[in-house]
């Protein structure tokens, strides 16, 4: 496995910006250190080769490197790779019965790993980001799907910023209807997951809990950057505008017994003030 890691690494040309190994594996390379099977090498390779050297030369090239896991004897595998490279995106690839299932499973692994590695790409190009791919892709891998237990978490402080809504298409036109000055503002308490649930390739969502309203919701944070703040508003522009025109298409829709409807809603700018970030 090692050797042909290494292969892959050194024998390929990797002329573009996007660099992706996707490993698929249902058992460990040779040596005890990755696992406690029996293993005719179990001092590992006989020419030397280690998971530390092979994931330093992917490192160097700015490659993207994910594991897909299909049994359990890749575990400890797993914590090695980890603990000698950076973190790493990881799917369950379990083998099943229905060749149906398994397929949507290699194409959910393979889809995220790419836009992942163009988007880091698409980030370090835009910001001039000295950081590696590697570093930026750590913050995140940070996810947990589970709701939180809400008593455990503090109340935020913060602000609502919202735009009006628009009265007809002239002031979707006029600039001065999407200043940030004409925008409304609430103050707002919340609580929010130390970890979001799930990501995209801009942004991650994050359970949270409006305690105005006393309900649950989601709020999405676009990944750190020069340019998050002017993409959460550009966001809540677009959505405004959007819910304007979904009201009007409805309206005329149920005037001429058109049994058709667009559903929609405005997307809320949130300031948290204890912390001083945007989240949307």
């Amino acid at each position: 496995m090692l050797g042909g890691l290494d292969a892959a690494v050194s024998k390929m040309p990797w002329s573009h910006h996007t660099r992706v190994i996707l490993h698929i594996g249902d058992a460990p390379p040779h040596k005890h250190l990755y696992s406690s099977l029996n293993d005719d090498y179990p001092d590992g390779d006989p020419n030397g080769l280690t998971a530390r050297r092979v994931f330093h030369k992917m490192k160097t090239k700015k490659i993207m490197y994910s594991f897909r896991k299909i049994t359990e004897y890749t575990l400890q595998m797993i914590n090695v790779f980890q603990h000698n490279s950076e973190k790493f995106l990881m799917f369950d690839v379990a083998l099943d019965n229905n060749p149906e299932t398994l397929l949507q499973k290699f194409i959910k692994a393979v889809t995220s790993t790419v836009i992942s590695s163009v988007s880091l790409n698409s980030k370090i190009a835009s910001t001039k980001n000295s950081l590696s791919i590697y570093s930026i892709n750590e913050s995140k891998l940070k996810v947990n799907p589970r709701e939180p237990n809400w008593a455990d978490l503090p109340i935020l402080n913060g602000l609502i910023l919202e735009y009006y809504l628009p009265i007809n298409v002239n002031e979707i036109k006029d600039p001065e209807h999407f200043r940030k000055s004409q925008m409304n503002s609430n103050t707002f308490y919340f609580k929010i997951a130390p970890y979001s649930f799930d990501r995209s390739a801009q942004h991650s969502a994050f359970f949270s809990f409006d305690m105005n309203r006393t309900e649950k919701m989601v709020l999405k944070k676009y990944y750190n950057g020069d340019n998050s703040i002017s993409c959460h508003y550009e966001s809540s522009e677009i959505s405004t505008i959007a819910y304007f025109l979904a009201k009007k298409f409805n309206s005329a829709c149920e005037k001429n017994n058109i049994k058709k409807k667009i559903s929609s809603f405005i997307l809320e700018l949130i300031w948290k003030i204890s912390l001083g970030t945007t989240i949307l």
